[in-house]
């Protein structure tokens, strides 16, 4: 069977050119179409978090991108216009990545950036192409689609997606595809304008709360602001709102000074729907659960609800904003830096038997600062004839091949260049050796990359220094010597100590081989569900011996 592409996507919104992304680095062959004839310049989702651009960058310099858009770097809550928190990302210490805050950006603005990613492959979205059929069988799909010359033409490919909105042709077509869920009972009404002589911070998203209503305040770039409101409070009397209506709801949610809205660049209403694999399936799952509580907990428009929730916010928001363990916790959610998939399959992802090291099989791995010789060694590291160019770890992990990291071990002070000191160090030959092994057992294609201690230097492409050891102690070697395979996307495959290399040659003989595996629900997930059952009984107790009392 002869197929036009691998895949045909359907949609080239953010999520349809992310995965052209994908494919075009692992090589497969695709097409992508829109039926638009031009990208929108309205902007529907806006933070991109930091573990999204670490992602991204892997297609090109993410720091390109952050010029264009906005840091955000602490995030308020209000009630009643009264400060009640003040939640700041910035004093957490990350250091272990490139992009350490959220960046509140126009979706508009994002999706030029996967453009331009996209054109670095050779390759750009068909439009306006329209899909008007797909039709599946047991070897392929056929899709018949329309051009912008009224032509149609037919696409022969082994799978389509379809990542064309709610109203999707591709899941029309399917009759096992469904759209679960139902729609939040709230609206919702959009408006992005300029805002002058304000005292709005510009580097933090508020959200304002009341008795009867929730406004969100996001900054923008070049002096603009978005605001995101319960339609309830808000009278509406068309479909679309006006500015006079928003700056009078503004108002009445913000504290003096804050504004005078104007020149609005968009005004719309909304509803939002909630829709309820291996590794990915389940991490969604998680998310979309939390995501769907908090904004439900945000969000709900019950009058006996209401005062409920502000009490509990003036209660633990202040508290969180005080504890840097609760904001560092709550921000590693946020940022998608605590995403692992730890557990998720036996067969994708693992560790060296005994290793209890802060990174494990299935997390993500953490960036560092690394030197790399690019001239002639007349001695240690960094001592006179040897130049040295700085890059970073996650800027060596890229591309479509997995990576293999090996550690060389620190050692006292020595040169260590032969056989290894007191400190763990091993000697050239040995890793070597090693990489043979795992290259040879791996049915991937993988790099190698050499990464010795601070007074170690080879002069090779492949050899890079730890300046003091940092990367050592972030993958929890410390002084020893380690090992770590590194998925396309980033993630640990599999590490431990050199000497047990041994388990990671025995982890590839069944890795990228299986067919099916089962995921498994961990102990803590379903710990995690009996505390918060435990915890919502207690409240519900503590609440009600209150009010009894004040009754």
């Amino acid at each position: 069977m002869s197929y036009d592409c691998d895949v045909l996507i359907v949609g080239a919104g953010p999520v349809g050119t992310a995965l052209a992304l994908e494919l075009a680095l692992h090589r497969v062959s695709f097409r992508i179409i829109d039926r638009a004839p031009v990208r929108s310049d309205k902007s529907r989702a806006l933070v991109i978090q930091p573990r999204t651009l670490e992602l991204l960058n892997r297609h090109g310099a993410a720091d390109a991108i952050v010029t264009r858009g906005r840091i955000i770097r602490a995030g308020e809550v209000r009630i009643n216009k009264e400060l009640v928190a003040d939640i700041t990302f910035d004093d957490l210490g990350t250091i272990n990545t490139e992009f350490p805050l959220p960046l509140n950006i126009s979706q508009a603005e994002t999706e030029r950036f996967l453009d331009e990613c996209l054109l670095k492959y050779g390759i750009s979205v068909e439009r306006p192409v329209t899909a008007t059929s797909v039709v599946q069988d047991d070897s392929g799909v056929t899709t018949t689609v329309e051009l912008p010359d009224a032509r149609s033409e037919t696409i022969r490919s082994q799978y389509v997606v379809g990542c064309d909105g709610a109203h999707s042709v591709v899941r029309h077509a399917s009759r096992n595809i469904t759209f679960p869920g139902a729609p939040y009972p709230q609206d919702f009404i959009l408006c992005d304008t300029h805002l002058r002589d304000s005292n709005v911070a510009q580097d933090r998203i508020t959200l304002h709360l009341d008795n009867k209503g929730v406004l969100v305040t996001l900054p923008l770039a070049e002096g603009t602001v978005r605001m995101v409101a319960s339609r309830s409070r808000v009278a509406v009397a068309d479909d679309v709102p006006t500015l006079d209506q928003f700056q009078a709801y503004f108002t009445s949610m913000t504290p003096p000074g804050s504004g005078i809205l104007h020149d609005p660049v968009w005004l719309t209403r909304f509803r939002l729907h909630r829709r309820y694999d291996l590794e990915r399936r389940p991490i969604g799952q998680a998310l979309l659960r939390s995501t769907d509580r908090a904004f439900a907990f945000i969000s709900a428009p019950s009058p006996w609800w209401v005062p409920l929730r502000n009490l509990l916010l003036r209660r633990v928001a202040p508290r969180v904003a005080r504890s840097r363990a609760a904001r560092r916790r709550f921000f590693s959610f946020l940022s998608e830096f605590g995403i692992s998939y730890r557990g998720a399959a036996s067969a994708l992802v693992g560790q060296a038997r005994g290793f209890r090291g802060p990174v494990r099989g299935g997390d993500r791995v953490p960036d560092g600062k690394m030197l790399r010789v690019v001239g002639p060694v007349g001695g240690g590291g960094g001592a006179a004839g040897t130049e040295e160019e700085e890059t970073s770890l996650q800027r060596v992990c890229v591309g479509a091949p997995h990576h293999l990291l090996l550690f060389a071990g620190l050692g006292d002070g020595g040169k260590g260049g032969g056989g290894g000191g007191s400190g763990g160090e091993v000697g050239e030959g040995e890793l070597r050796r090693a990489a043979e092994r795992v290259v040879r057992a791996c049915r991937a294609e993988t790099k190698v990359h050499y990464i010795a201690g601070n007074d170690r230097v080879v002069d090779a492409d492949e050899w890079y220094v730890d300046p003091e050891g940092r990367l050592h102690a972030e993958f929890g070697f410390g002084r020893r010597a380690g090992y770590v395979l590194v998925r396309p996307d980033g993630y640990v495959a599999h590490i431990g100590p050199l000497s047990k290399l041994d388990q990671l040659v025995s982890f590839l003989e069944g890795y990228l081989v299986s067919a099916v595996a089962t995921p498994s629900r961990s102990v803590l997930s379903r710990a995690r569900n009996i505390v918060w059952a435990v915890f919502a009984v207690w409240l519900v107790a503590k609440l009600s011996g209150r009010v009894a009392q004040r009754v």
